[in-house]
């Protein structure tokens, strides 16, 4: 059984290895630091944890941290998880627009849509018949 010199003196897990006399648990020294940075506002890309798991696998998901490769630093705030409020503004703006484009299939189909209801319309309107 370890002593409370062992532990974190935040949550009290188990500490793997004693770091210069630190007393957090990495996980702790993590979201103490996240949260000390009061700059901008948190990152929508990464949810403000300035890394995400990019891998197919659940148990990585479910440990939190890829087994694989790590965890993939986020581009879009550079790893600190803050962003100004306008670059939030920016990463919303972009997937919309990302949302709004249409592939050539949507494109062509939509095309074909408008030409029927055009039709259509003239039909009724004026019993213009092809």
């Amino acid at each position: 059984m370890s002593g409370w010199d062992e532990r974190c003196s935040r949550c009290g897990d188990d500490l793997d290895d004693v770091r210069h006399g630190e007393t957090l648990c990495e996980d702790c020294d993590r979201a103490l630091e996240i949260r000390a940075r009061t700059d901008g506002i948190h990152c929508p890309s990464c949810d403000g944890r300035g890394e995400f798991i990019d891998c197919i696998d659940d148990l990585c998901h479910a440990n939190g941290e890829c087994f694989h490769s790590g965890n993939t630093v986020c581009d879009h705030c550079g790893g600190d998880g803050r962003v100004s409020p306008e670059t939030c503004d920016e990463y919303y703006d972009g997937r919309l627009a990302e949302r709004a484009r249409l592939s050539p299939l949507q494109t062509i189909a939509l095309l074909g849509l408008v030409a029927l209801v055009f039709w259509a319309t003239l039909t009724l309107a004026y019993g213009v018949v092809a």
